[in-house]
């Protein structure tokens, strides 16, 4: 058996790659800022465990700079986590899927109410 051997070279980060990282931080804020406000404003108005994707809005037909936005809201066990923190997402999923006994008073509102399903035949 023959061992491989891999050279890796270290350079410093290019201007180009710089610069992409310090958009990526930029955006990255600039949501973290919309969903901030979003939940400070309305987050009493949704479920506990709810996945909200944003999205940029770019208008140039006017001229305008471009807005966040709420794109639509999702059940959390039908969503990808995309950038989110993977630990923090389970979290809400085991939220939502969690036993109605558990339920937070908050959240009544949003299920169903038993009574009125249908049992399977």
């Amino acid at each position: 058996m023959r061992a491989r051997s891999t050279r890796v070279r270290s350079t410093p980060p290019s201007a180009a790659s710089t610069l992409r990282r310090s958009k990526v931080t930029r955006c990255h804020d600039a949501v973290q800022e919309f969903a901030d406000g979003l939940l400070a404003g309305c987050g009493h108005t949704l479920p506990s465990a709810v996945v909200v994707d944003i999205g940029l809005l770019s208008m140039p037909e006017h001229g305008a700079a471009d807005r966040w936005a709420v794109v639509e809201a999702n059940m959390a066990w039908f969503s990808n986590c995309y950038a989110a923190d993977p630990d923090r997402a389970l979290d809400v999923v085991l939220r939502s899927a969690g036993p109605r006994s558990r339920l937070a008073a908050r959240d009544r509102r949003f299920c169903r109410d038993r009574g009125h399903a249908h049992p399977a035949s």
